[in-house]
């Protein structure tokens, strides 16, 4: 119900704040749970406590504002298996995306039982703590996750930024691996007759690191999670949106149970360590991972982009609600470098198809980048017109079926950093396929290295700024190219008044 009741932009906060919410509650109903039953209260206390949780649930669920069905005429039946399978059905009806977000979300709560179900056992036989050193290493892989899942809004920019995903994956299988290579507390030379504090632990050696590997893996799934499932909610059909998230919810139960049949196996019947089964869990979140972005380029895509768009440059975006949120447009901006649509792309909450020279886009070195990103190759009418003509069936289809297409009207990279005459190009896609244009100025690249004015150069340690400023949509009939380059040039001068 999330999209409901919260702007698109503030899906991720929202996620973010549900996540870091829910590992509070598992860590506050461990600590307190685990106090009481070894308090020896009783059974009667304990069931009186649970049953006031319940009602407090369901008094602070009587806050949760109304949400109207999407899906109103929808049939309800007492049939679990009948249930169970219609759920799936409108999973399966989703796009591919939406698919895969749902299995690396269930894969996350496999490695999440895991590591808590293994974490006393962990922390007693590897680390040598008492149980108040258990409370602290919960406290510690719970409260990361939270801090995780908060920062990620800020990662973010306030959007869904698919490019987080991957980090966070390749974040937990680094800290897995470094957590299950960190040696045993006899490692260390010491030996121990009884359990040790919390500050004895932590003055032993570098036992302080466990706490540190713990850490990073509860920030990277945050990382990790919160984006999935902002992704899911964004782009699932509202009709089946609650069916899909159920089907979610089912497909985390089954993988946590998978999770206790992998630590039985490997625990008790062919009597690993801990140490190795989280070593198996690395490897395996490697492959999952892996398995999930060559299925789903996008994610991989968005990596890149990020990297590039945050590590390498400062990247200031402005009017990016301009974009359509759903519905086929076509992006035209000024063409500066050779990554111009990867900042464009770093701008949009929507993926964009762009047009691109097919010399370039059949190139050895950059041919598998834009395969992944669904890029349209184009060759001059004149050298090839089969080649020019399939580039327009391959836009118009691309709009037809309501996606977002890019294009760069000059036709080629600016030799002296100015915005050249824009190519009828654009007119004739529009005449042919009647949408609204979005304007687009790119700032602050001519000079970089992906520019024509230097020759290939390593990047500047001082972060450059890059400006993506994005105009108000032009409808169909004023979409000329004169038109156009003016609206352009009009969004420059307004990024020259800001620097000012």
């Amino acid at each position: 119900i999330l999209p409901q009741h919260v702007a698109p932009n503030e899906l991720t906060k929202a996620n973010g704040l549900v996540e870091s919410g829910t590992f509070v509650a598992i860590l506050l109903g461990t600590i307190f749970g685990t106090y009481y039953i070894t308090q020896n209260v009783g059974p009667e206390i304990i069931s009186i406590a649970v049953l006031v949780l319940a009602v407090l649930g369901y008094v602070s669920s009587r806050f949760i504002p109304i949400s109207a069905a999407n899906e109103p005429n929808l049939a309800f039946t007492y049939n679990i298996y009948t249930s169970t399978k219609n759920v799936f059905s409108a999973l399966n009806s989703q796009t591919e995306s939406v698919g895969k977000s749902v299995l690396g979300i269930s894969w996350f709560w496999l490695i999440g039982a895991i590591v808590l179900t293994t974490l006393p056992n962990y922390v007693k036989h590897v680390m040598g703590g008492n149980e108040l050193v258990v409370t602290s290493a919960l406290v510690v892989f719970s409260l990361s996750i939270a801090i995780g899942s908060l920062l990620c809004e800020k990662l973010s920019r306030s959007r869904i930024e698919l490019g987080i995903v991957p980090f966070g994956a390749i974040l937990i299988t680094l800290f897995l691996y470094l957590l299950s290579t960190e040696p045993a507390i006899l490692s260390y030379g010491v030996q121990i007759d009884e359990l040790l504090t919390l500050k004895q632990v932590l003055n032993t050696g570098d036992m302080r690191w466990h706490f540190v590997w713990m850490a990073g893996i509860g920030i990277a799934s945050g990382f990790y999670t919160v984006p999935l499932y902002a992704l899911i909610q964004q782009r699932t059909e509202e009709a089946c949106r609650s069916r899909v998230i159920a089907a979610n919810n089912v497909l985390n139960a089954l993988f946590m149970v998978c999770s206790a049949i992998l630590s039985i196996v490997t625990l008790s019947i062919l009597e690993w360590s801990i140490s190795e089964l989280l070593l198996l869990l690395a490897g395996l979140n490697l492959l999952i991972s892996l398995y999930i972005y060559t299925k789903v380029p996008e994610f991989f895509l968005r990596f890149i982009i990020y990297i590039l768009a945050i590590c390498m440059y400062r990247v200031k975006t402005r009017g990016e609600i301009n974009i359509p949120e759903e519905g086929a447009a076509v992006i035209v901006a000024n063409h500066v470098s050779f990554v111009d649509w990867m900042f464009i792309l770093a701008a949009s909450p929507r993926p964009i198809r762009f047009m691109v020279f097919a010399p370039i886009y059949y190139s050895p070195a950059l041919h598998w980048l834009f395969k992944m990103a669904k890029a349209i190759p184009i060759d001059s009418e004149k050298a090839n017109p089969e080649a020019f003509k399939k580039a327009f069936d391959d836009v118009a289809e691309a709009l037809e079926r309501g996606e977002l297409v890019g294009i760069f009207p000059e036709g080629k990279l600016t030799g002296d950093g100015c915005v050249d005459m824009f190519r009828r190009g654009i007119e004739r896609i529009i005449e042919r396929t009647p949408v609204a244009v979005v304007p687009v100025h790119l700032g602050g690249l001519w000079g970089s290295m992906f520019s024509r004015k230097t020759k290939w150069q390593l990047p500047r340690l001082k972060w450059s700024l890059v400006s993506v400023s994005v105009g108000e949509p032009v409808a169909a009939n004023k979409a000329k190219a004169d038109n156009l380059r003016e609206r352009v040039l009009d969004l420059k001068l307004l990024y020259s008044k800001d620097n000012d």
